[in-house]
């Protein structure tokens, strides 16, 4: 049975199994199962307990076979932990739907916010605004006064020189 085909229930499974399992015993041929691990040409692990014939195995892990009794006990823990983990997702589920309520009230506390600030506002439009429809001392549209240009001050021309004459 190749363990890649597995989900991550069935790895998590495992893992956990291999942690129980753990305990010093004589490992015999009879009392161990053995597992390899293979890389594949994309570098994705693969875990199987069958030996491939055109790969070499990475690594090779020694699992200790279980006894009835550890087998159980190995159930029960397994069993604790995914309803330990239910309990996490349910909780998690919960504090994510919570703080996406708590994304919308807030969403719309600053939309009536932004609603109350724009009907206290005056509008673009509105006279009052510009100040009673006066800009820079003129009415809005009224062309700016004529003023006359400051007289021009033309430099003084040089007199030419006079040429000398003959000697």
């Amino acid at each position: 049975m190749s363990l890649a085909i597995l989900n991550k229930h069935g790895y998590l499974q495992i893992l956990i199994a291999l942690s129980l399992s753990g305990q010093a015993i004589v490992l015999y041929a009879d009392d161990v199962e053995n597992i390899y691990q293979y890389r594949n040409s994309e570098g994705v692990t693969e875990f199987t307990d069958q030996i491939k014939e055109n790969e070499t195995p990475v690594n090779e892990i020694k699992i200790p076979k279980m006894s009835d009794q550890e087998k159980v006990q190995a159930t029960e823990r397994l069993n604790q932990i995914e309803q330990e983990n239910k309990e996490l997702d349910a909780r998690l589920d919960a504090e994510k739907e919570l703080k996406k309520e708590q994304n919308i009230q807030r969403q719309k506390e600053q939309a009536q916010k932004r609603e109350q600030q724009q009907e206290d506002e005056p509008d673009d439009n509105d006279v009052d605004f510009y100040n009673r429809g006066i800009i820079n001392n003129r009415p809005i549209g009224a062309r700016p006064p004529i003023r006359p240009r400051p007289p021009v001050h033309l430099p003084i021309q040089p007199q030419p020189r006079p040429r000398p004459g003959p000697r």
